[in-house]
């Protein structure tokens, strides 16, 4: 079976990364319905349903694609599953039935707008149910959400005040692709993260973009708490050479970071 290390040998010439965990993956979706997950990547990953924007009211319950991931594809030895969808009460339904499977929430998608049309929706606040929750039960909750104003920076402030007992990674380190300037976002996340214990950072997509540039950057966010991942479908690996590319950036800032040791961290693994 082909691993990470030979795919990218391969098909980039470079060297062996030293991470062993992705903590940021896609291992199905809502309009594929399921991908097939037959070929790791890293030895262990971080993953979720991915819940667009687009099809956010469509997909408040999503029970049964958990249902059918679980059955067919989860494999406790490789995965680390998170439950997600766009209703707080039904991630909350969703953990209750596989409390031994499901080990956190997200890719929670905090919007309020979406290419630049309204949801109609309260973004961080409609999940406060959820995160309650997760902090009554020690689970960390994975949310994109884009700091791009001060009114959104107040916002997560006040959410991180509000639940101070539960874990948020924020993906991408706040950052999102329709930025033109990544910069002010991550400055921002390193604020929030010096005032908040709670906040992680997940440096993937965008934010890989941006640290691969920027690597000696890493220094100002607190160490025991950025974790790195690829924010792809790793069955989609050999695909796409732009996802190949996505695992050579994630390798230039491979050596300034701690990741697998935090995500054992955060998900309380022992080895």
């Amino acid at each position: 079976m082909k691993t990470l290390y030979s795919y990218i040998t391969e098909d980039y010439d470079a060297p062996v990364m030293m991470n062993k965990i992705d903590g940021h993956v896609h291992f199905f979706d809502t309009d594929q319905y399921v991908f097939d997950y037959t070929t790791p990547v890293f030895e262990k990953s971080v993953g979720f349903i991915d819940v667009e924007p687009k099809r956010i009211k469509k997909y408040a319950d999503c029970m049964g694609h958990y249902d059918t991931f679980i059955k067919n594809h989860y494999d406790k030895n490789t995965m680390i599953l998170l439950a997600a969808s766009t209703s707080a009460e039904n991630m909350i339904a969703i953990h209750k039935k596989y409390p031994k499977i499901i080990k956190g929430f997200g890719e929670i998608k905090c919007y309020d707008e979406w290419k630049g049309k309204s949801l109609k929706l309260k973004g961080l606040m409609q999940y406060w149910d959820v995160f309650k929750y997760a902090g009554e039960n020690n689970l960390p909750v994975y949310i994109h959400y884009s700091l791009n104003t001060d009114v959104d920076i107040q916002r997560l402030d006040k959410c991180l005040t509000k639940f101070p007992s539960t874990t948020f990674v924020l993906c991408h380190c706040g950052t999102d692709e329709f930025q033109e300037d990544k910069s002010a976002a991550i400055h921002s996340t390193i604020a929030l993260m010096s005032n908040h214990g709670n906040l992680w950072a997940d440096i993937s997509y965008t934010a890989i973009d941006y640290f691969s540039s920027n690597p000696m950057l890493l220094g100002q966010l607190p160490q025991d708490r950025i974790i790195m991942g690829s924010d792809i479908n790793p069955a989609l690996f050999n695909k796409n050479k732009e996802d190949g590319e996505i695992y050579l950036k994630m390798q230039n800032i491979d050596k300034y970071i701690h990741s697998d040791t935090n995500i054992k961290n955060l998900f309380h693994i022992n080895a």
